[in-house]
């Protein structure tokens, strides 16, 4: 009877010090609240560029990245599962910086929206 093999690709790697994890799992988290509190004080201006004419409206774009965050743990959840997690951190990540640049370039308040999360414009409201 032979002791099966278990060494893996990711055995055979160097693992990240503690230090170093540390300080990746800060700066993953820290993308959230960049990514929202950024926008923040850029709302009234941003609406205002995009030509928003609702007040209100400019809040879709918090509420976009929200639930596109939501959304996206849902997928990047079962991938990870499955392929590991490193190639589905550095698809999320591109995918991140690549939606972000979308966003800072967009000339439509429906492009933003699509680029932070929402896949639909925000609907007029009847003046009853």
């Amino acid at each position: 009877m032979s002791v099966p093999n278990l060494t893996t690709d990711s055995a055979n790697q160097a693992p990240l010090r503690f230090g170093e994890f540390v300080a990746l799992i800060a700066s993953m988290m820290a993308l959230t609240a960049l990514g929202i509190d950024s926008m923040l004080p850029a709302l009234p201006a941003m609406g205002d560029a995009l030509g928003v004419k609702e007040p209100n409206h400019r809040q879709f774009i918090i509420t976009a990245y929200l639930i596109g965050f939501a959304v996206a743990q849902l997928g990047y959840g079962p991938l990870s599962d499955r392929f590991g997690r490193r190639p589905v951190l550095g698809i999320a990540l591109f995918s991140y910086v690549l939606t972000s640049a979308v966003a800072a370039i967009s000339g439509s308040f429906v492009l933003l929206l699509i680029a932070r999360g929402r896949w639909e414009p925000p609907r007029r409201e009847r003046a009853w």
